[in-house]
């Protein structure tokens, strides 16, 4: 599902794994606006990094194929 990890592989490594999880963790809850983007975490761009986060993230994380 290549469409869904776009934006989510947030360590730009190429694919979206632990290393993005880390990143996304260390920006729980954090409230974001139009200049401070939570360092790409907040996917939904709802403003905050939340729980309709984590799901994108784990369902790209879950989808995407073993190498």
């Amino acid at each position: 599902m290549e469409g869904l990890q776009d934006g989510l592989d947030i360590d730009g490594n190429g694919s979206v794994n632990i290393g993005d999880f880390a990143l996304f963790a260390d920006q729980g809850q954090n409230g974001c606006d139009l200049w401070r983007s939570c360092a790409g975490a907040d996917f939904n761009m709802s403003g905050q990094v939340d729980i309709a986060d984590l799901h994108l993230l784990v369902s790209a994380w879950l989808d995407e194929p073993a190498h």
